[in-house]
């Protein structure tokens, strides 16, 4: 039962999660910004197992170190820039 419990608080001891990507490159690193009930925002890489790189208690310092780095919120859908952009007059 206590292990249940555990489990239980750890699924709950965040508030929300962002995911940047750099999208400069062919296939773009994916990084999560975690904001914790803490008040701590933690950045996790997916890739080396949700291993936290960076954790500060302000979200703006969070948010820099990731554009620092060139990555980018995600928001809605993000198109590749590397990719040509179809014309207005074309049809998609």
């Amino acid at each position: 039962m206590a292990s249940q419990v555990q489990g239980q608080e750890q699924g709950y001891d965040w508030i929300f999660i962002e995911i940047w990507v750099e999208t400069g490159l062919r296939t773009p690193p994916i990084l999560e910004l975690i904001c914790r009930r803490s008040d701590l925002y933690e950045i996790v890489d997916p890739r080396k197992n949700y291993q936290v790189i960076f954790s500060t208690p302000d979200y703006m310092e969070a948010a820099y170190w990731l554009a620092e780095d060139e990555y980018q919120r995600v928001t809605g859908k993000l198109v590749n820039p590397l990719l040509d952009q179809p014309d207005e007059d074309d049809e998609v």
